[in-house]
Parts: C-alpha cells; sequence; structure tokens
C-alpha cells in the first residue's frame, strides 16, 4: 500500500474526501516528525510508540575504497508496535 493507496482507504473507512483525508494523513505525519525532533515520542494506545533513538557521531568505512569516513550523529526514528497490534497481526 502507498501513500495514495492510504488516503483513499481513509476517504472510504471515513467518508471524508480524499483532500482532507490527504491533509489528515500529513498532518498527523509531520506531527509525529516534529514530537520526535523535539526528543519526545508517541504513544498510540493500542497501536503502538514512535520513538527518536539517538545515533551517536561514529567512524566507518567506505565499502569499495575501505578509507575511513566520519558518519555524523542523527536521530533515528523507531517504531515498537503495543501488544494489541502485534495480536492482531499473529491472528490472535
Amino acid at each position: 500500500m502507498n501513500t495514495t493507496d492510504l488516503i483513499d482507504a481513509i476517504a472510504k473507512q471515513t467518508g471524508m474526501t480524499k483532500v482532507d483525508s490527504k491533509n489528515v494523513l500529513h498532518g498527523i505525519f509531520d506531527t509525529i516528525s516534529q514530537t520526535l525532533k523535539s526528543g519526545d515520542e508517541v504513544r498510540v494506545s493500542g497501536f503502538g510508540t514512535f520513538v527518536g533513538k539517538k545515533q551517536e557521531a561514529r567512524q566507518g568505512r567506505n565499502p569499495q575504497t575501505g578509507a575511513a569516513i566520519s558518519i555524523p550523529a542523527s536521530i533515528q526514528a523507531k517504531f515498537r508496535p503495543a501488544k494489541e497490534l502485534k495480536e492482531t497481526l499473529n491472528g490472535k
């Protein structure tokens, strides 16, 4: 399922227009992104938790040349599914 399919499904399920569904979806993603960027987490009851994990700067290697490279610090988005989502996915 891609973004367009997701927007269509939301519109069909909620009765909203596709434009409104797109705005809601992008609003949700923007809010999650900004919350993670600020260092907080987003908990969606029954679905899961989005967290931002800090990745420290480190040294790496260019796989083609073997030369040492510097990898800058970054924030990685992580998702931990809730028990209810796990049970839904596993048919329990």
